[in-house]
């Protein structure tokens, strides 16, 4: 039986025919959560960047990574850091196929008689490397390694060499790479030796006090346990010292006197 028939008269004969009953509720699927993989964030994690080379003029794309998908968890004693995603560090260094390699901090920063000397002594006979997009320990060791050589053939300060040095170190740890680590945890002490003694503080990210916390460390980490506790004792006793370096200072303090029982 048709409920509405005669609708009609009200100018509703299109809805003559309409059935009272509620239609059924549709089901609403419920939307999966695609678990994203680490791959994946990794890959959402780099991007291109724009460079524009000081050596040759060249315009190219380097690999970068956006911090705010990149969690930091801890460091070592020596202020290496770990972080869920991937190491910055691997992308810390500019390379340009003409040869010219340094940090991101220091790579347009170049006097007039530096890349006249880098054009001279690395472009003039530097082969092209292949770089991965995802970058692999290995190549940045071989990055840092060419920046280094640049940062000397340039005459760069001794603190950028000791940054080096440092972070191929850790590059070294990452590999098990022990003979290569302890060589270059030396030169980094000596080139952080020497740069607080000439070096305008602070500079490339690190202030006179870290650079002496790092020193502590280093001493500490090549055998060289009363230097170690001799400049713990110099910076710990500095009233302006900062109050995270302090901290780490005294924390660091009982692994050296241990050494030295």
């Amino acid at each position: 039986m048709d409920l509405f028939k005669g609708m009609g008269k009200f100018g509703l004969e299109h809805l003559e025919g309409i059935s009272a009953k509620a239609e059924p509720e549709k089901k609403i699927e419920k939307k999966v959560k695609v678990e994203v993989t680490l791959q994946e964030k990794i890959d959402d994690a780099l991007y291109n960047k724009k460079v524009t080379c000081p050596i040759c003029d060249t315009n190219f794309i380097t690999v970068s990574i956006k911090s705010n998908k990149n969690r930091f968890i801890r460091t070592d004693d020596d202020l290496k850091p770990y972080y869920t995603l991937v190491d910055p560090i691997l992308y810390d260094v500019i390379h340009c196929a003409c040869g010219y390699t340094a940090l991101s901090s220091t790579f347009m920063h170049t006097l007039p008689t530096q890349r006249k000397m880098i054009r001279e002594q690395i472009c003039a006979s530097f082969q092209p490397m292949y770089l991965n997009y995802e970058r692999t320990v290995e190549e940045s060791i071989e990055l840092y390694r060419l920046a280094l050589l640049v940062c000397v053939i340039k005459k760069g300060k001794d603190l950028e060499k000791a940054i080096l040095c440092l972070r191929l170190a850790w590059l070294c740890r990452d590999v098990n790479d022990k003979e290569n680590e302890n060589m270059y945890l030396e030169n980094a002490l000596s080139f952080f030796e020497t740069s607080i003694e000439k070096d305008t503080y602070p500079a490339l990210g690190v202030d006179f006090h870290k650079a002496s916390y790092l020193i502590a460390v280093l001493a500490y980490e090549c055998g060289q346990y009363e230097k170690s506790l001799r400049t713990l004792g110099r910076v710990i006793a500095e009233r302006n010292v900062n109050a995270k370096i302090k901290d780490r200072l005294l924390d660091f303090k009982p692994k050296v006197l241990a050494k030295l029982k």
